[in-house]
C-alpha cells in the first residue's frame, strides 16, 4: 500500500513532461488513470470488503476514454500523417 503515492506520482510527473506530445500525453494519461484504478480496487479488496469496485470502474473507464479520444479524436487512426522524406 506505500508503493501507491509514489507510483502514481511518477505516472503523473511523466504525464506532465511528455504533456507537448499528444500521443504521450493521451496515453500517460490512461495510465494514470488505470493505475488509481488499481490501487482504489486493491484497497477496497484489502480493507474493505471489496466496496470501491464502483469506483475503481469510473477510473478503468476514465482510462479508455482518454485513449479512445487519442484515437478518434485528437489523431484519429483513419488519418494517414504525410511522411517527411
Amino acid at each position: 500500500m506505500i508503493m501507491i503515492v509514489p507510483t502514481i506520482g511518477m505516472a503523473v510527473y511523466l504525464t506532465y513532461v511528455n504533456r507537448m506530445v499528444s500521443s504521450e500525453l493521451w496515453h500517460n494519461l490512461a495510465v494514470v488513470f488505470w493505475i488509481c484504478a488499481n490501487s482504489v480496487w486493491m484497497f477496497g479488496e484489502f480493507y474493505l470488503n471489496d466496496g470501491t469496485r464502483p469506483w475503481a470502474k469510473v477510473f478503468f473507464l476514465m482510462g479508455l476514454v482518454s485513449i479512445l479520444y487519442h484515437y478518434l479524436i485528437s489523431e484519429p487512426f483513419w488519418k494517414q500523417k504525410p511522411k517527411l522524406t
